[in-house]
């Protein structure tokens, strides 16, 4: 059985995010992929579906994600980081207006991502079109600031955390808090500290990943919570991969959460085949439809 789950990777500054997976691809032989990238002068982490897990992409991108950021006010570059060239300067900003400022962010907003990001415009990358001098007009999208703390000022430099949805820019944040408080500023260091229920203290750096650092899918739908999951006698795997929905008889065992609207269908060695659309109704579950269908490319 090929390796299948999760790694949690902790991204060193310095390096892509690509480059950051090379020594995954080497050690482990298997497909990986991850589940949001990091710029390459920030650091933090990656949660990294291997194996078969990679068809499960669409679930983890999903998840929110916090991080600590410092922004240093005065300079703003082109590309909302150290990387990038100067093209702004201004004032610096007073604590107190800051300290005022910052919870005026939490909650749904329109942003607009910056020049030099992944976001496709007119079927090419903005940044690609930004490097190579062209116009680049990014619509905004809705994000959700769901906290933002301030952790420490030491001018011109701004330490804040922020928890927030998927999609949302911090270096286009840090750009649009130095506007509001009448200046400009980017972000000079970043790090990502969790993705949905998943925390960088259990990550681990690229080179010094192994097997043993698996998050198996079974311990995986535990972490995420809410998800029934089933063991399906070995007799109707092929039926399962064949597109099959579960039926009573082939069950061996299960475990029902009463809230959960997705099931995970298990080997009795902890294989997952498929993620199931389910009901739940006073303990008995019934299955609607496939979401993933996750180990038919391995067999």
């Amino acid at each position: 059985m090929n390796p299948q789950g999760i790694l949690l990777v902790n991204k060193p500054k310095g390096i892509t995010s690509f480059k950051a997976l090379a020594p995954i691809k080497r050690n482990f032989g298997v497909k990986v992929g991850h589940t949001g990238t990091l710029d390459r002068f920030a650091e933090g982490l990656l949660v990294v579906l291997i194996g078969s897990m990679t068809r499960m992409n669409p679930m983890f991108t999903g998840f929110d994600k916090s991080y600590e950021a410092v922004i240093t006010f005065g300079k703003e570059t082109d590309t909302l980081d150290p990387e990038g060239k100067v093209i702004k300067e201004g004032e610096i900003p007073c604590y107190e207006e800051i300290k005022m400022l910052l919870p005026t962010f939490i909650g749904e907003s329109d942003q607009t991502p910056p020049q030099f990001s992944a976001v496709h415009v007119g079927g090419k990358r903005a940044y690609k079109s930004a490097l190579a001098g062209e116009e680049v007009v990014i619509p905004p999208r809705r994000i959700n600031i769901k906290d933002i703390r301030l952790l420490s000022w030491d001018s011109p430099e701004l330490k804040i955390s922020v928890d927030c949805s998927k999609g949302t820019y911090i270096r286009s944040l840090a750009r649009d808090i130095a506007y509001k408080l009448g200046t400009c500023g980017h972000v000079t260091q970043l790090k990502r500290t969790s993705v949905g229920q998943f925390d960088i203290k259990d990550s681990t750096l690229p080179e010094e990943l192994s097997f043993e650092h698996i998050v198996t899918p079974w311990d995986i739908f535990d972490i995420l919570g809410g998800i029934s999951k089933i063991t399906i006698d070995s007799t109707y795997i092929k039926s399962i991969l064949c597109g099959s929905l579960p039926r009573d008889r082939w069950i061996l065992s299960k475990q029902i959460k009463e809230n959960s609207t997705l099931c995970g269908v298990f080997t009795i060695d902890n294989e997952l085949l498929g993620v199931c659309v389910c009901t739940i109704d006073s303990g008995d579950i019934s299955y609607d439809s496939y979401k993933f269908v996750v180990a038919a490319g391995n067999r």
